[in-house]
Formats: C-alpha cells, structure tokens, sequence
C-alpha cells in the first residue's frame, strides 16, 4: 500500500523523533558510563533497549495500531536488554586476574543483531496484518527490504556526516574552530546522528525503488522455493534464485541457461530487458 504525502510526512517525523529520543539516550549513557565494567551493565541496558526498541519501530511502523507495535517492541526490547545486562554483569573488573575476558561483548553484539534480523520480519509481518499467519513470500520481502533500507540510512547518515566534517574542515583553515567544536562535541554527534538515521529509515521506506527490487527477489527465490529437492539442493537453488532476481531487478540480461540446475532453469525462463 502506497503512503500518501501526509503520511510520509508523519513517518519521517515520527521516526525522526525517535532518533532525537535515541540520541538523547546515549548522550546520557556516555556522559554517565563508569569505569567499572561490570557497572556499566547499567548504562548498557538503557543504550541496548533504545536500540532494539527502535530499530523495531522504524521498520515496522505502519502509522496504525500503535498499541499493538508497542506491544511487539516491548517484549522482544525487554528480553534483548535483560540478556545485555547479564552479560555486561559478569565481566569481570580491572583488577580481576581475568579482567581481559571481555570477548563476550562482540559475541553478544553479533548474537542480538543476527537474531533480531531474523524476529524482524516476523514481528512486521504480524504488526501489519494483525493475524499469526506468517506467508514466505512476507517473510522474505521483508528480511531484503530491510538491509535496502538500513543501507539506504546509512547512506544518509554518511553524507551528513561527510558535510559536517567538510563543513568545519574548511573553517578550520582560516582559524575558525567555532564549528568543529559544536560539531564533534557528544551532543551533537549522538544526537544528529540517531536523528539523520531515522529519516533516512524513513526515505528508504517511501522508496518505490527499494520496494520494487525486494518484492522482486523475493518473487524469484519463492518461484524456485515451490520445488522439493535435497536439502543442500534446495539452499543452492534459493540463493541462486535470489542472485537471478536481484540482477533482474537492477535490469540487464538475465541467461538462464548459465545456470547448472535444469530444476531451475524451467521455473526462471529468459528475460531480455
């Protein structure tokens, strides 16, 4: 369903708001964070639940059924924030003989952000149809359409920033550092930097493009998907599908007789764009 004008407008302002709140979150977190590591479980909760909670919201917000999002934020947010804290607990302080065994923490980050990759589509699923019906192809659109519009804020985020340093780099060459001061300053960067992210979430959003390029390689891995096949079989025959329909979507010359597997060779014909 396409969003109207006023509609996008509500989106980018919602989510950009919550990237304000965000980075008011981990201004305070950095202002407050102790040296003892293991005290520092409880500024990582904080910065851990504002985190998930909003990731969630800016990919599954729909601009109804607030109660409901709040629901589905709620639950996941809490049990990632509870396992952060737990982990951040048990690492041991400066002066522990161990006091170097702090290798969990990228284990944690990589383990939250693969799993909440995985619950994404899920959650989004259910938030916009309100029924425990899950369809692979929803399931699917869903997990591409969300690394495209990450990408897409990040993008954003990137330019911003290159402009900011642009910006006072050149002051600074005529002895102003008035700019580079507010600009890398903790405020600012936490606080700009969650907000552009946010907008940016929600231009990727209203971007037919990325829409359009998801729905297509979900398309194409689900036509291949209906074929029972080996299990190693069935996993290659996915991914090369999914290949197939990204590039098709890009536009170009899909040929299908390059492709090894006759299986799917008859469910994806030529195309000649």
């Amino acid at each position: 369903m396409r969003l109207s004008l006023s509609d996008n407008q509500t989106t980018r302002a919602v989510l950009a708001a919550v990237g304000l709140v965000q980075g008011f979150v981990y201004f305070l977190a950095y202002e407050f964070w102790p040296d003892d590591p293991s005290a520092a479980a409880f500024a990582v909760a904080p910065v851990f639940f504002v985190s998930v909670a909003v990731l969630i919201i800016d990919l599954s917000w729909t601009g109804s059924d607030v109660k409901r999002l709040a629901a589905l934020t709620a639950v996941p947010t809490t049990v990632f924030t509870i396992l952060a804290f737990w982990v951040w607990r048990q690492i041991p302080g400066s002066e522990a003989p161990y006091r170097f065994d702090d290798s969990r923490i990228p284990s944690l980050i990589f383990g939250a952000a693969m799993a909440i990759y995985v619950l994404l589509p899920f959650l989004q699923t259910y938030q916009k149809s309100g029924r425990r019906e899950y369809p692979y192809d929803s399931l699917f659109r869903h997990s591409w359409n969300n690394l495209y519009i990450v990408g897409i804020a990040l993008l954003l985020t990137g330019a911003f920033w290159s402009i900011i340093f642009l910006w006072y780099e050149l002051f600074k060459l005529i002895d102003v550092t008035f700019f580079e001061d507010v600009f890398t300053s903790a405020p600012f960067v936490s606080i700009s930097l969650t907000t552009v992210f946010g907008y940016g979430m929600a231009l990727g959003r209203e971007s037919e493009r990325v829409t359009s390029i998801a729905s297509c390689t979900a398309n194409s891995h689900a036509s291949a998907s209906s074929h029972r096949t080996s299990v190693p079989g069935e996993f290659a025959i996915h991914w090369a599908a999914a290949a197939v329909g990204y590039r098709a979507c890009f536009g170009g010359t899909v040929v299908t007789h390059r492709i090894h597997d006759p299986l799917l060779e008859r469910r994806l014909p030529r195309r000649d764009w």
